[in-house]
């Protein structure tokens, strides 16, 4: 991430016109895919985590991220209005789809 943690700057960086990841450095583009897909989605304590790093005031979404466990995920985040003092309040997750590979269970952390 950059250093004010702003999500949008970073990908901005490796995304062409067409919203497709541009890498110009093999080893350098494994670590940033890395970065990017842990960013939007984790799998790696036995549980779908969406979206832990997105900021409350951002919009989200990807489709067919590979998660541990052969699973295939697709989701969305939409922020909610700030409250009236400004205050941000949660947004939402929604638009989820797991397609599990071999038939295994998932465990979902509820956003």
């Amino acid at each position: 991430m950059t250093t004010d943690g702003n999500l949008t700057a970073t990908l901005t960086r490796f995304l062409n016109e067409n919203g497709q990841v541009h890498i110009t450095f093999p080893m350098e583009g494994l670590g940033t895919l890395v970065a990017i897909t842990d960013m939007l989605l984790q799998s790696h304590e036995g549980f779908l985590r969406f979206f832990p790093v997105v900021r409350q005031n951002e919009s989200a979404a990807f489709e067919d991220l590979r998660a541990n466990g052969a699973f295939l995920v697709s989701a969305a985040f939409t922020p909610a209005p700030a409250t009236a003092d400004g205050a941000p309040t949660p947004g939402s997750v929604h638009g989820v789809r797991v397609k599990s590979e071999v038939g295994g269970e998932c465990g979902v952390l509820s956003p």
